[in-house]
Parts: C-alpha cells; sequence; structure tokens
C-alpha cells in the first residue's frame, strides 16, 4: 500500500501493476477458522484496484489477515485470502488481497 507522499509502506514484492478497477461488487467473507460457529456474511464492497495477482477492496466490515472472501467479479466469482488491512478516515477499511485461484 501506498503513503500519502506515493511511497511504498513496505518493500514492495508485487510482480504485477495495479489497474485502478473501482466497481461495486458482492463479497462472502468466510469465518477466520472452520468451526468457529460464525455464518459466513455477505455484503457489498468496493473494489479499488486490481493486479494479476490481487484485488483490493473497501469494505465496511473488519476483516482479519488470513480471512478467505469470495468477490463476485463481472467476469466470474473469485477467491482472495486477505493480506493486508489497514483503517480509513472514513470508518472502513482498506483490504489488500491475493488471489487464490491463480491459474499459472
Amino acid at each position: 500500500m501506498e503513503t500519502r507522499s506515493g511511497q511504498s509502506e513496505q518493500n514492495d514484492s508485487r510482480q504485477s501493476a495495479r489497474i485502478p478497477f473501482r466497481l461495486p461488487v458482492r463479497a462472502t467473507i468466510y469465518p477466520t477458522y472452520d468451526g468457529s460457529g460464525e455464518p459466513a456474511r455477505t455484503c457489498h464492497v468496493l473494489a479499488n484496484d486490481l493486479s494479476g495477482g490481487g484485488i483490493s477492496l473497501i469494505c465496511g466490515r473488519r476483516v482479519r489477515e488470513g480471512q478467505r472472501i469470495k468477490v463476485e467479479m463481472p467476469d466470474r466469482d473469485r477467491h482472495v485470502i486477505a493480506c493486508r488491512i489497514s483503517a480509513t478516515d472514513g470508518g472502513q477499511y482498506l483490504v489488500g488481497c491475493q488471489f487464490d485461484d491463480v491459474i499459472e
């Protein structure tokens, strides 16, 4: 993720460039672990940007690192894993996700 100055927060090892991709999408957020008794929760999120390896989402729900999410994309559903989460000034969360179904 970038700081306000545009500098990377940490050494960025991305292999694919980010592409702006502002689109409301539906997401199913799965419990942090099987057997937790928590139900999967479906909500609307805003896709923020996209790359060959992942997507960032703006979400109103708190998500934890490692949590699995199904994102209903225009072309197909994608399964992702939340990797980086940061709170925004507006009380939402920017969630950096890695595709869990990448075909190499």
